[in-house]
């Protein structure tokens, strides 16, 4: 049958693409006249809900003007064109031998400084001893000295041997420190007597008064060259 079709056969035509809203590639089906939808991938979904990432891309895609941003992937990575760059063979030291040496000589740098502070506190401790034992040395000069100077004096104000004595002024200070004593203990024994009878004076049985067994003596007058003599006394004690 030479019958032609009256119909024409369906002919595919280029893809035409829309812009969306969403940046997702689409195009109409010629056939269907549906609009279908290019499959994105888990990683597209996941840039398109990162901010950042998104941020990134939409200014790597901005070609206005004289101003082009190039996004940087790592911002604390070194890229190769930086005079900073260094790579990763010569990050590390390659020099073995040049370690070892530097390990030795900073051991024997140790035992050195070592060596030295130890001298430096023997130094100072034989220095600290000797110092010492010079001041222990001058202070028993010293005690010689004063034990040199000091007389060979008898601690009473007359002769041991004569009981005389040879300054007048110091027989009038022996005179007077010896009535002092009497008056001191005869009015200590005064005291006691009447602490022990009664302080009335008179026997409580009799009436009688009591007798007066203690006779206390005047004070004596304190001669004027008593503090000379007293002072030149402890002067040569000392």
């Amino acid at each position: 049958h030479d019958q032609q079709n009256t119909h024409p056969s369906p002919t595919i035509t280029a893809t035409t693409s829309l812009p969306m809203s969403n940046n997702q590639p689409s195009h109409i089906n010629p056939i269907s006249g549906f609009k279908n939808y290019r499959p994105i991938g888990r990683q597209h979904r996941h840039d398109q809900q990162n901010t950042q990432r998104m941020e990134k891309k939409r200014l790597l895609q901005r070609r206005e003007g004289f101003v082009r941003s190039d996004g940087i992937e790592n911002p604390i990575d070194t890229p190769e064109w930086s005079a900073a760059y260094v790579s990763e063979a010569d990050r590390f030291l390659q020099d073995t031998v040049g370690e070892e040496k530097a390990e030795r000589e900073y051991r024997k740098l140790l035992e050195r400084q070592r060596i030295e502070n130890m001298k430096h506190q023997r130094e100072d401790r034989d220095q600290t001893r000797w110092t010492q034992r010079e001041q222990q040395l001058q202070r028993e000069q010293e005690r010689l000295a004063n034990l040199e100077r000091r007389k060979n004096d008898s601690s009473v104000a007359y002769d041991l041997i004569t009981k005389a004595t040879p300054d007048p002024k110091q027989r009038e200070v022996f005179e007077y420190e010896n009535r002092m004593q009497q008056l001191s203990a005869a009015t200590r024994a005064e005291r006691l007597y009447n602490i022990q009878n009664n302080r009335e004076k008179f026997n409580p049985l009799t009436g009688e008064p009591l007798p007066q067994r203690v006779q206390v003596p005047q004070r004596p007058q304190k001669p004027g060259c008593y503090d000379e003599v007293v002072q030149k006394r402890h002067t040569g004690m000392r």
